[in-house]
């Protein structure tokens, strides 16, 4: 995917404010923006967050606007519990929506995919490549903003892993659209093919 520049927001920044204690921040001297007097400053870091969606954004519509971008939709699952019959379930009845998007995940999501006919993206990420897990891969990603939406199926039975928890605040703090369940998936795909369409007339 092409990227024309980073947002000049500082995400990683506003990444540490929300992992990392005042004290820690401090310490570090990083994330000054966001630290006035030992207390965070809340509305300044909105008003970065809300920058932020307004530079990604309008990324976005100069690249489609140049035939450059077709979105990437990462899914992440694993073979546990509900999670790959509900992640079957959902490719089965959306794979219609789903071919008009560029489509990569973890080992078990693009396998399933292709099970359906669906092409994934060269850089799937598959454990081990690199030396890295398959979630640090995909935190890779979203930092170099190759992914715009992430669709969890997870057994809502178990505890996501830490990982998985740390890549749900990364994708928060670089404003991926994200979905932990098929219904919220399910809307947010339609929604977005429905953007696609727009943008291509």
């Amino acid at each position: 995917i092409h990227v024309l520049h980073k947002p000049t927001v500082p995400i990683n920044a506003i990444t540490f404010c929300s992992h990392e204690s005042i004290a820690g921040i401090q310490a570090k001297g990083i994330c000054k923006e966001a630290v006035a007097d030992s207390q965070p400053d809340i509305a300044h870091m909105s008003r970065l967050l809300l920058r932020q969606v307004d530079e990604m954004n309008a990324l976005e519509v100069a690249a489609s606007a140049e035939g450059q971008s077709t979105p990437t939709i990462a899914f992440v699952a694993y073979a546990n519990g509900s999670a790959e019959p509900m992640l079957r379930c959902f490719v089965e009845q959306h794979q219609h929506l789903l071919r008009s998007f560029r489509l990569t995940g973890t080992g078990l999501a693009c396998t399933t995919l292709q099970d359906f006919g669906l092409a994934t993206a060269i850089d799937t990420v598959k454990a081990g490549k690199g030396g890295q897990g398959e979630i640090q891969q995909l935190r890779v990603l979203v930092a170099s903003l190759k992914i715009r939406a992430i669709f969890f199926f997870m057994d809502p039975a178990e505890a996501p892993a830490a990982d998985v928890q740390e890549l749900y605040s990364m994708v928060d703090s670089y404003q991926v659209y994200k979905a932990t369940n098929p219904m919220s998936a399910a809307l947010m795909l339609k929604w977005q093919h429905a953007e696609l369409a727009c943008s291509s007339h």
